[in-house]
């Protein structure tokens, strides 16, 4: 519930500045932090909310597992 949580404030603040971003892009890109830690069905969640959006391109952040392999799987499952 936690880290369902922070993964919503998190599109909250990325969907508000985006917008403000929208109003003065300067030249700047925006981009989209995929957020979920380990979770996959959360990653999956965060991905298709944020790639509805219009953002310039996407990232990946926040935890990606506790050793090597695990973020060579989320990685591999994110991408």
């Amino acid at each position: 519930a936690r880290l369902r949580e922070s993964v919503e404030r998190s599109h909250r603040w990325m969907a508000r500045s985006l917008q403000q971003h929208l109003m003065q892009r300067q030249g700047q890109a925006m981009y989209a932090v995929v957020h979920g830690g380990v979770d996959k069905e959360l990653r999956t969640h965060s991905a298709h909310l944020l790639s509805s959006l219009p953002f310039d391109g996407m990232a990946i952040g926040g935890s990606l597992g506790a050793d090597r392999a695990e973020m060579l799987d989320l990685v591999s499952f994110v991408t």
